[in-house]
C-alpha cells in the first residue's frame, strides 16, 4: 500500500516488475501523470498545491498564508526529499506500466486532492482498460488527499484487502 509518494513508488515498481509479485496493490492520494509544471516546480524546490477542484495548480509563488509558510519550511527542512520527490513525480506511468491487467489493484483518489490534485480523464481510462479497481471520493473533506484514512473510506480499502 502506497499514500501519496508512497504511490509513486508502487507505480515505480509496477513500471519495471509488473504486478504478478503481489496478490493485491493499494494506491491512495497520488498519481499516475502528475502534472508536468507540478513535478518542474517541486524538482527546483518551488513545489505548489491544487486549488479544491483538484485540477488548478496553485504554484508556490503566488501561494499565501499558512500554505506559504508550510511549504517554505517543508522545503528549508527537507530539500533533498523534495527534490527527489520531483524528479519520482515527472515519470508518465500510462506509458511506462506495460501490463496489460492491473484487476489486482485498487487505486483511490478524491476529486478536492490539494495536495496531489485528482486523477485525469487519461489516467482514469488507462486504469479502467486494465480493470484496476476504482474508489473515487467526492468533495467530503477539506482537502481530499487523506480523505482515504477516514470512514467509510477505510472500510472500502479493508474489503479490499479481505477478497
Amino acid at each position: 500500500m502506497g499514500h501519496s509518494y508512497g504511490g509513486f513508488v508502487i507505480q515505480q515498481y509496477l513500471s519495471k516488475f509488473n504486478n504478478n509479485n503481489a496478490d493485491k496493490f493499494i494506491i491512495t492520494s497520488s498519481r499516475l501523470n502528475m502534472s508536468l509544471e507540478m513535478a518542474t516546480n517541486t524538482k527546483n524546490l518551488k513545489p505548489g498545491r491544487f486549488k479544491e477542484d483538484g485540477k488548478t495548480l496553485i504554484p508556490f509563488d503566488q501561494l499565501e498564508g499558512d500554505d506559504k509558510k508550510f511549504f517554505e519550511e517543508t522545503v528549508e527542512k527537507r530539500p533533498i526529499e523534495i527534490i527527489l520527490a520531483g524528479y519520482r513525480t515527472k515519470e508518465r506511468f500510462t506509458k511506462s506500466i506495460k501490463t496489460s491487467t492491473l484487476e489486482n489493484l485498487l487505486y483511490v483518489y478524491a476529486l478536492n486532492n490539494e495536495q496531489t490534485g485528482r486523477l485525469c480523464d487519461d489516467e482514469l481510462n488507462f486504469l479502467k482498460e486494465r480493470k484496476a479497481q476504482i474508489f473515487e471520493i467526492s468533495d467530503d473533506k477539506e482537502d481530499g488527499h487523506g480523505a482515504p484514512f477516514y470512514s467509510p473510506h477505510s472500510e472500502k480499502i479493508v474489503e479490499f484487502m479481505k477478497r
